[in-house]
């Protein structure tokens, strides 16, 4: 086609004054422009030339000339909106957004009567215009708030015309948007789901696994309902995984159902595979097995591409076997034999011991497989969670492999090192932590009965308990953010800096990594369905997995061994660690409801303890100990005022006051800072208790602080120990003690129960303060005396208060 043929077209459109017109020279240029002469570019301009809104009109008349078919206005518009069905510019155009309502319109009309050709034009046109807009973020979400999804899901639940493209958009759609395509409207997950379901378990040839296989992603992608197990088509699914796992599979079957069953319980919890849905245990014990098996059939076969080729069944094994783990640790019985726990834990203990021999050939390099492919951090995630319940089995092994877990986490903080920074306005002032504004509560009229307080001799990782830590279902996806339980980078986690960042990192290298490990969906799926090599369908997984949030835990085991502490310490785990402490915590300060960052933080102030304790020469000497401590006087003055955060203060006050105690013969500390953390230690200390109003009157843990009395109280006599050890070291420490108002507060207290309702570990530590004090402070002695501690010493029968308080 000639220029200037093109010019007299598009001259014709702008001239045009009404939509008659408009229409006029559209059929004009119909004849005279063929679209495989024309570019993007050219196209463009005859758009803009014609006007969206004219389009827009097209598709909404219903009034048209006599002798046409009804849909005539729309299949003109459509045809040439279906022109522009690659090109996301187009499609992303706000004026795209009104037309969501005539494609619903569209894709619902089942074909019918005398103009069948011309609707299924229409038709495939209307799809061809929904899949282009699949391929913007922009027009997703016009698709998602247009109400798209209900009417491809109403067309695939009605078997209309197009009901296996239905099914393909919104497969599709869910490999971009995840869980956020069902926001707002979970009845349709539902709908669907109860389609997928019935159709699994009506067919018997191979289309069953066919729909198996997109049953396993569109589970994937469903948030775990509060009410679980309530989902009416879930027995369905389970008897009928049921009814084929003790069927005669082949492997490729064998892998689907294994995906199929690990994406059921990532959905719907190990509470589906258990009674009442099934009638006993024998699922759960099956699926186990098989999981096991697979692993260990995959990993030790030793070639690295039957590796690769199942990595992605593998990892579906994994996350059964971390749910498993997650479930059978959360202190819920599920009626085992004895022999049954046996065959489980041997069975778990030949699959793990397969992950490490795994991951022992990475890291020798027997094995050509990057570090941070996607295997591998998996296999490094469920190790995590092995290691968290379980260190005492495969000790050498283990011990053998720590060297290569710490370079992995090293690189993870290193390459997000100075991400997060402080700011001369984040340190506070000593002002702000001024105990005399704290009130002490002696007696709370609403405590009714008396709380018990125990003290527990328990490992130091028990420190690191976090509030209202429950039981989770774990989505074991690292190839996406989205799933409960799975802490991977977000877009607004300290480790990510955006989406748009990440996408700009995108490498080739990583692009033909995803054609490898199937990254563009849940690890769940096979890996027949990849990313394509122009772009990856999921721009998260070029962050990765936070693996060290996953490995904490079974660390905080680790550091209380001496064998494991050695080796961690020889790999300096304390360095990095502390950095990264410094990011979670600046980014939690910023998210306070964030309970993964929280329970994160928890188990890196349980291996901090347990170092500090154990390694006490380290602990004073080295630098990143000394940081250590300036880190935690710091962060508590951010939050030993929150409720919120009572297991975080007892963890700063605990680490800081032994590092204080280690590190006496530092002349650095500022004398400010150290006196505005120990104000905040002991107004954490001192609001644990009170009086309880009842008769006998006795004390208790005050209401404050019942609630996570259990995960706090080792903190708390731990804390009150150093306390009482800092006396001797630092004047200072008296001195804000009588400041505090806490001295007398605490007298008048035990004095008022009459030496009757103290729980015996909580007298020997509050005795233990007093008389400290009194022994050690002059003036702290004369305030013990005056509020009458020589009748206190006679009443509890502590000679040595007695003798203190006599003898000066």
């Amino acid at each position: 086609m000639s220029d200037a043929n093109f010019r007299r077209c598009l001259q014709a459109l702008r001239s045009a004054q009404s939509d008659n017109e408009r229409f006029a020279a559209l059929m004009m240029v119909t004849r005279a422009v063929k679209e495989e002469d024309c570019d993007e570019d050219m196209k463009r301009e005859m758009l803009d030339a014609l006007g969206f809104r004219f389009l827009t009109r097209l598709m909404k008349t219903a009034s048209v000339p006599e002798g046409c078919p009804s849909t005539i206005f729309k299949s003109i518009a459509l045809s040439i909106l279906a022109s522009f069905a690659q090109d996301t510019q187009v499609l992303s155009n706000k004026e795209m957004k009104k037309q969501v309502s005539v494609l619903n319109e569209i894709i619902l009309c089942n074909i019918s009567g005398d103009d069948t050709d011309m609707e299924a034009s229409l038709l495939s046109d209307c799809y061809d215009c929904l899949q282009g807009m699949i391929l913007s973020p922009v027009s997703r979400q016009y698709l998602i708030q247009g109400g798209s999804v209900s009417a491809l899901v109403e067309v695939i639940v009605s078997q209309q015309t197009g009901h296996d493209k239905a099914r393909d958009l919104v497969v599709e759609l869910l490999r971009w948007e995840r869980a956020g395509v069902w926001a707002g409207r979970p009845g349709d997950a539902q709908k669907l789901l109860q389609c997928l379901v019935s159709r699994f378990k009506e067919k018997q040839d191979a289309t069953k696994f066919e729909i198996g296989e997109v049953l396993t992603f569109v589970l994937s992608t469903v948030e775990k309902e509060e009410d679980e197990c309530k989902s009416p088509w879930l027995q369905d699914l389970v008897l009928e995984v049921y009814s084929i796992i003790r069927s005669k599979l082949d492997s490729r079957l064998r892998d689907s159902t294994l995906c199929l069953a690990a994406s059921l319980v990532s959905c719907q919890g190990i509470a589906c595979l258990l009674p009442p849905v099934t009638d006993d245990l024998k699922m759960l014990l099956l699926l186990t097995h098989m999981a096991c098996i697979e692993v260990r059939m995959v990993l030790e076969d030793g070639r690295i591409e039957q590796v690769k080729s199942k990595a992605g069944v593998v990892c579906s094994c994994y996350g059964l076997l971390e749910n498993i783990i997650g479930h059978m640790t959360a202190g819920i019985s599920l009626g085992l034999e004895k022999k049954q726990v046996l065959q489980l834990h041997s069975a778990m203990l030949g699959a793990f011991n397969s992950v490490i021999f795994f991951l022992s050939q990475v890291s020798q390099q027997e094995i050509e497989m990057s570090r941070t492919s996607l295997l591998v951090t998996a296999s490094v995630r469920v190790l995590g969670a092995w290691l968290a319940e379980e260190t005492s089995a495969l000790r050498e092994e283990i011990y053998n492999l720590l060297p290569f877990l710490v370079q992995i986490c090293k690189a993870q903080v290193q390459g997000i090192q100075g991400e997060y920074e402080e700011t001369p306005e984040t340190i506070p002032s000593l002002d702000s932590l001024t105990l005399g504004a704290q009130p002490h509560l002696e007696t709370q009229p609403t405590v009714t009965q008396e709380e018990e307080v125990t003290s527990k001799n328990t490992d130091g990782d028990q420190a690191a308990s976090s509030e209202g830590q429950g039981q989770k279902s774990v989505r074991f996806d690292p190839a996406t953010t989205e799933g409960e339980g799975h802490p991977v980078l977000s877009a607004d986690s300290p480790q990510f800096s955006g989406m748009d960042q990440c996408k700009d990192q995108c490498t080739d290298q990583c692009k033909d990594q995803c054609k490898d490990q199937c990254m563009d969906q849940s690890v769940d799926q096979c890996v027949d369905q990849c990313c394509t090599s122009e772009q990856c369908s999921s721009i998260e997984q070029c962050c990765g997995v936070d693996l060290v949030r996953f490995l904490l835990p079974g660390f905080c085991h680790l550091t209380a061994e001496d064998k494991s502490r050695t080796i961690l310490l020889g790999e300096s785990i304390h360095v990095f660690l502390l950095e990264y402490f410094r990011q979670q915590m600046l980014y939690f300060l910023d998210n306070r409801d964030d309970l993964d960052t929280k329970d994160c933080i928890a188990s890196l102030c349980g291996i901090f303890l347990n170092l500090s304790v154990t390694e006490p020469d380290t602990a004073s000497s080295h630098h990143t100990f000394h940081r250590l401590l300036d880190m935690v006087c710091h962060y508590l003055t951010k939050t030993v005022h929150d409720f919120n955060l009572l297991v975080m203060s007892g963890n700063f006050v605990t680490i800081g006051l032994m590092l204080l105690r280690h590190q006496k013969h530092r002349t650095d500390i500022q004398p400010e800072g150290r006196d505005q953390f120990l104000a905040g230690s002991i107004s954490f200390l001192s609001k644990c208790h009170c009086r309880v109003s009842q008769k006998p009157p006795a004390l208790g843990v005050s209401e404050t602080y019942r609630a996570v009395w259990e995960d706090i109280s080792e903190l708390w006599f731990l804390s009150i120990q150093g306390l009482c050890a800092l006396v001797p070291l630092y004047p200072d420490v008296a001195k804000l003690l009588l400041k505090s108002g806490w001295l007398p507060a605490l007298i008048r207290m035990l004095l008022g129960v009459k030496g009757e309702g103290v729980d015996p570990d909580t007298e020997t530590a509050f005795l233990s303060l007093i008389l400290t004090l009194a022994s050690r402070d002059k003036p702290a002695r004369l305030v013990i005396r005056e509020k009458r501690g020589i009748e206190l010493a006679h009443m509890y029968h502590c000679e040595d208060l007695e003798k203190a308080l006599t003898d000066a």
